[in-house]
């Protein structure tokens, strides 16, 4: 992976993956020795916040708790340093052997996600078209 974007985007992948909630991969976590809060879990995965966790065992536990083999642990690895190194150098290739040669989607992880609406924007437009559609059929009575 050769941008912090692509790093969060393959950790959501993973998360999806796994089918499991972030409440979840919680309680996994607790039974796994390793707890972490639903809401840092989370955050791993966000792309607003930016940045990579802030440490590699975190990344390590999360991939654990979503079922990922652990043959695969040292590719993340290698992909979490290089990028701790030299963050966002996109217009080097990938090596062979990281992590996006055995995702098949990989070429997704590079694009940005796009944010949903909010739920209170979404209400409001719920309302005022709820009120638009009432005010036309007042007019056509």
């Amino acid at each position: 992976m050769r941008t912090t974007t692509a790093f969060l985007n393959g950790l959501r992948t993973v998360r999806t993956r796994s089918g499991m909630t972030f409440t979840e991969m919680a309680k996994r976590s607790k039974d796994l020795g390793y707890p972490q809060s639903r809401s840092t879990l989370h955050k791993m995965c966000q792309e607003e916040h930016g940045r990579l966790p802030s440490t590699f065992g975190r990344v390590e536990h999360f991939l654990l708790v979503c079922g990922e083999p652990e043959d695969r642990i040292p590719a993340w690895k290698r992909a979490y340093l290089r990028l701790r190194e030299t963050p966002e150098v996109a217009a080097e290739p990938m090596p062979i052997g990281e992590v996006g040669d055995y995702v098949p989607d990989f070429a997704d992880f590079d694009r940005p996600v796009r944010t949903r609406p909010s739920l209170t924007w979404l209400a409001g437009t719920f309302l005022v078209g709820t009120a638009l559609g009432g005010a036309v059929v007042a007019l056509l009575m």
